[in-house]
């Protein structure tokens, strides 16, 4: 399986009371990098199957082990980036 993880700005579309200024159609966050304003999206594919989504809370091992846990076999190999969490 292979697992890999990006961030999305955070929307609040719809809602009446924004907790920061409105941002125009295609807007770019206020801060460079990962910030508060995004929200990280894990999605773990296997090469002959399925895919599966997350939008976990932080991507952090907790939240990471929460959402592959029930998704990965007890004997699976899970390839992902280099990056240490």
């Amino acid at each position: 399986m292979e697992a890999d993880e990006t961030d999305f700005l955070q929307s609040h579309k719809g809602e009446r009371h924004l907790p920061r200024p409105p941002r125009p159609r295609g807007g770019v966050a206020n801060k460079r990098g990962l910030s508060s304003e995004q929200i990280p999206v894990v999605v773990v594919g296997e090469r002959s199957t399925a895919t599966t989504d997350a939008v976990v809370p932080k991507a952090d091992t907790e939240a990471l082990t929460g959402v592959l846990a029930p998704v990965l076999d007890a004997d699976a190999v899970l390839c992902s980036e280099s990056n240490p969490i």
